[in-house]
């Protein structure tokens, strides 16, 4: 479930970093963009999901951060 709910934030940032491959600035720009917006109630939404599986890919990894950056739940990111 959180995967939608950060699906949006998440393109817009893999977008970013498709118009900018030599470059991770516009990725971590976007993603700190969206969390910059997440209103309390949203980040409380959010944490009541259940954490979600870290996933592959650019796409997969944007979400999974942003979902742990948003509620502070590190428990799937991996180590390092």
């Amino acid at each position: 479930m959180a995967a939608h709910g950060l699906s949006a934030p998440a393109y817009a940032a893999n977008a970013a970093g498709l118009a900018a491959p030599d470059d991770s600035a516009p990725v971590a720009d976007d993603v700190r963009w969206a969390l910059s917006r997440a209103s309390p109630a949203v980040r409380d939404v959010l944490r009541r999901l259940p954490a979600r599986t870290r996933a592959g890919g650019m796409l997969g990894g944007l979400i999974s951060d942003t979902q742990t950056s948003v509620t502070g739940d590190h428990r799937n990111q991996y180590p390092g």
